[in-house]
């Protein structure tokens, strides 16, 4: 089995070749429909990430410098393993 198959997100090998299994038979058998049906869901699914990624631009536009700074270091200031980190230095 080719090793980037091996290490899907899925984990174990055998949850991967169930999916693709699972996802066939949802295709009535059809390969060549399962494979069409994965690219669609593949492409909303970057128009959706790319949405986010143009919102999330947005928000971080509109958001001002000075906020952002004081978030960071409050941030900072709560974590329990803070990143060694002096204004001005």
């Amino acid at each position: 089995m080719n090793p980037a198959v091996s290490s899907f997100a899925l984990g174990d090998p055998a949850e991967l070749e169930i999916e693709v299994d699972r996802v066939i038979a949802d295709c009535d058998g059809d390969p060549r429909a399962a494979v069409r049906a994965l690219i669609v869901a593949n492409a909303v699914l970057e128009i959706d990430l790319e949405r986010q990624r143009r919102e999330i631009r947005e928000i971080a536009m509109a958001v001002s410098r000075g906020y952002a700074r004081e978030l960071f270091y409050k941030r900072l200031q709560c974590s329990e393993d803070p990143i060694p980190y002096k204004p001005g230095s």
